[in-house]
């Protein structure tokens, strides 16, 4: 059952074996190494789970990947118990199936069609934001012990590869337009999410910032980071990027820039001039690749290793402000001591010993012997790295 009103039901035996076999063709014939499905939450977990396993069965050696949305588009499921969604997801561990991290994603930025805000903007309104950022920065976890386990409880991956962190995708607003317009003042929208009036931000160099600090997080997150195209220099889906106007926000009767499937090529198309006029956020997102491909810390296989080799703290003399994690990975040539800050600038104590700081709010950095108390930046992800 799908929401969106294209249901295909692949609990039906050669349905299900249609979907399979046009996945291996896929793999053999053009070597495809990976498939993300549109609302794969339409699907029973045991038939995606069959369709993986038969795939890394057949190509070993490929290393595949299949992950999508584990929800249906809003509608009502007689078999929900059995579709994807967080709480089966772990059933597909093996066979190497993971889902869009939701969960992480608005505890990160907040609500996904309008200006409601999250923990990268430096709200903790919800008693769960600071600990579901915590949370994501562990992978989001599956513990079959815990008490708080259900269809959608934020922590259901049983290998953190099953855990897709972003922040904006192809639905709902892209990461710039949602900045944006949570910063912009006296926003009235229709109940379609249309932008009826609204007063620009008054800098544009903190809500730059704030795009940094989610991406950052995503991008130091234990999973697979997800960047939506274009996010890199600020991409946005306003119409001829006149974003101080309502009206470059909409088309159509029913339309606006949080859904733009059916949009033109005026909304969606990537205007490239942006890269040149937004290097700074390229070089950052550039920067935190970097670092995340440099460091096997910040990727670690397994959730027995997440156990073992990252501690995650939420200090309460900071307010709920930061989140701190220690990595000490042996298949790393460093450890990491990884802080989110999405307030003020704070003193903090570094572990012990001597430590260089590689990553802050600007992107790349190299500051060497580090020791003690220092002062760590708001609304900025910062990294520190020693030898080990």
């Amino acid at each position: 059952m799908s929401g969106t009103g294209n249901s295909i039901d692949a609990d039906q035996p050669m349905v299900s074996r249609m979907i399979q076999d046009s996945l291996a063709y896929w793999v053999d014939e053009y070597g495809i190494d990976g498939f993300r499905f549109d609302l794969i939450g339409i699907f029973s977990y045991q038939e995606v789970e069959k369709w993986g396993r038969a795939l890394n069965q057949q190509f070993p050696d490929r290393n595949l990947l299949l992950y999508g949305e584990p929800w249906n588009g809003y509608a009502s499921d007689p078999k929900e118990a059995q579709r994807v969604r967080y709480g089966t997801t772990h059933h597909m561990a093996q066979e190497h199936v993971g889902v869009f991290n939701g969960a992480y994603r608005e505890a990160l930025k907040g609500s996904n069609d309008d200006t409601r805000t999250g923990y990268m903007f430096n709200n903790l309104d919800s008693a769960d934001a600071g600990w579901s950022v915590y949370d994501g920065m562990r992978g989001s976890a599956y513990d079959p012990n815990d008490s708080r386990n259900s269809t959608w409880f934020r922590n259901f991956a049983a290998d953190p590869e099953q855990s897709i962190n972003y922040i904006s995708a192809h639905d709902n607003f892209g990461l710039w337009d949602k900045v944006y317009l949570s910063l912009s003042g006296n926003v009235v929208q229709n109940s379609s999410h249309q932008i009826l009036s609204l007063t620009p931000p008054t800098s544009l160099d903190y809500a730059k910032r704030v795009v940094n600090f989610g991406m950052g997080m995503v991008l130091t997150s234990q999973g697979i980071g997800f960047v939506h195209a274009g996010d890199e220099f600020l991409r946005t889906k306003t119409d001829n990027e006149q974003m101080s106007h309502p009206d470059a926000w909409n088309f159509g009767a029913h339309g606006g820039t949080h859904n733009t499937y059916n949009a033109p090529d005026s909304f969606n198309s990537i205007k490239w001039q942006r890269r040149a006029d937004n290097a700074a956020t390229y070089d950052y997102f550039k920067a935190l690749i970097a670092l995340r491909r440099n460091h096997a810390g910040l990727r670690m296989p397994s959730n027995q290793d997440i156990a073992n080799y990252l501690t995650v703290s939420r200090p309460a003399e900071f307010g709920g402000q930061l989140v701190t994690g220690f990595i000490t990975y042996p298949q790393d040539t460093h450890q990491l001591f990884v802080v989110y800050n999405s307030g003020n600038n704070q003193t903090i104590s570094l572990p012990a010993g001597d430590w260089t700081l590689v990553a802050d709010a600007s992107g790349a950095r190299h500051q060497t012997g580090l020791s003690g108390s220092v002062v760590v930046e708001g609304t900025a992800v910062t990294v520190f790295t020693q030898p080990r």
